[in-house]
């Protein structure tokens, strides 16, 4: 029995969660203009095209914003809440967000910190959750570095 935190999977959203049971983070890329858009989708928003495919994405991006929730969306996240939902703007391209979780009692996170997927287990599912990067970037690693 599948889990009530846990998503649901369809065939449009399958590979996404298939990379994330890898430990890995992917979003659909569009082959004929090369745009990233999530939540997948039969179309681009961008050009139209339907020739999407799921490509993996670095994983790594900055919150752009961060809520706490007193709101149990779900009846079996009565308890959790309250917790934290977040957007995380990922480094590959402007506007292409993720929404992730976090628990009230993990480390805190501040709006602009830099951050990288981490997957957890819900159930049958794995879930990317966002946390401040294992190894801190040199300047020397460019505009996605830290280097302003």
């Amino acid at each position: 029995m599948m889990d009530l935190l846990e998503p649901a999977v369809d065939d449009m959203s399958r590979p996404f969660w298939e990379a994330a049971a890898r430990g890995k983070l992917a979003v659909q890329k569009c082959d004929s203009c090369a745009g990233y858009l999530h939540p997948p989708r039969a179309g681009c928003p961008q050009c139209g095209s339907a020739d999407l495919a799921f490509a993996e994405v670095s994983g790594r991006g900055i919150v752009h914003s961060i809520s706490r929730t007193e709101q149990a969306f779900l009846p079996a996240e009565v308890r959790k809440s309250p917790y934290y939902v977040m957007i995380v703007e990922l480094e590959e391209q402007p506007g292409l967000y993720l929404v992730s979780d976090r628990e009230l009692h993990e480390p805190s996170l501040a709006i602009a910190d830099r951050v990288e997927a981490h997957f957890i287990q819900r159930g049958t599912t794995w879930l990317p959750r966002f946390e401040l990067p294992t190894t801190q970037p040199t300047s020397s690693d460019g505009p996605a570095g830290g280097a302003e």
